[in-house]
C-alpha cells in the first residue's frame, strides 16, 4: 500500500518541546473525513485509523459537489482549532508494461479499475493486493483556516453556507490527492 501523506499536525507541534520536558502540549482535535463507497471501503478505513488518535467520522461519497454528512458534521462544531483531514480509498488499475493505466479490455466491458465493484474490492483486500489501492489524504485545515479562506471568497454573508463550504473544499481536496495517487479518469463532477 502506498500512503500519500500530504501533511501531518502533530509533527511540528511536537518538534517544538525542549528536551526533558515532562509537558507535552495539547494537540487540536483531529477529525478524519473518511469518504467512502462500501463495506469494504469502510472496514479499510476503520483498520488503518484504529491506532490513531484521531476521530474517524466516514461518509457515503457522493456524485455530488458535497456530502450533506460533512456539512452538518461542521455545522455542529464550535471550537475553530478542530483539524479536519479528508481521506479517502483510491484504487488502482493493475500494473502492466511498467504502468497503470485502465485497459482496453476495461473500457469494452464498461469496467473501471479505478471504481470497482464491491465484490472486486472484497476479493482484493482478501488477496492483499496492497499494490491495487492507496489512502489518498488531503492536506488537513483547522476550521479557523477554511472560515477565513470562506470569508475571503465569499464574504462572509451567510454562516449556513460556511458547512457547505467546508464539504465543498474537502471533495476538491480529495480529487488532488487522489490524482496525486495515480492516473485517474477525468471526472467532470466538480469542473463547473
Amino acid at each position: 500500500m502506498r500512503k500519500l501523506k500530504l501533511g501531518l499536525v502533530g509533527d511540528s507541534l511536537s518538534r517544538g518541546l525542549t528536551s526533558g520536558s515532562d509537558l507535552m502540549p495539547t494537540l487540536p482535535p483531529r477529525i478524519v473525513l473518511g469518504a467512502v463507497r462500501g463495506a469494504a471501503e469502510r472496514d479499510l478505513l476503520s483498520h488503518h485509523f484504529a491506532p490513531t488518535d484521531a476521530t474517524l467520522f466516514l461518509f457515503d461519497r457522493q456524485t455530488g459537489p458535497a456530502s450533506d454528512a460533512v456539512a452538518r458534521l461542521v455545522a455542529s462544531l464550535d471550537d475553530d482549532a478542530v483539524v479536519l483531514a479528508p481521506v479517502r480509498v483510491a484504487w488502482l488499475p493493475p500494473e502492466a508494461g511498467g504502468g497503470r493505466a485502465a485497459a482496453w479490455r476495461d473500457l469494452i466491458s464498461l469496467n473501471d479499475p479505478r471504481d470497482p465493484s464491491e465484490r472486486v474490492k472484497r476479493r482484493l483486500l482478501a488477496q492483499k493486493k496492497t499494490a491495487r489501492w492507496t489512502i489518498a489524504e488531503a492536506a488537513p485545515a483547522t476550521l479557523a483556516v477554511l472560515r477565513a479562506r470562506w470569508k475571503q471568497r465569499t464574504g462572509g454573508a451567510i454562516d449556513a453556507d460556511f458547512a457547505g463550504f467546508v464539504a465543498r473544499q474537502a471533495e476538491l481536496a480529495l480529487e488532488r490527492a487522489e490524482v496525486r495517487a495515480g492516473p485517474p479518469l477525468q471526472s467532470p463532477a466538480h469542473h463547473a
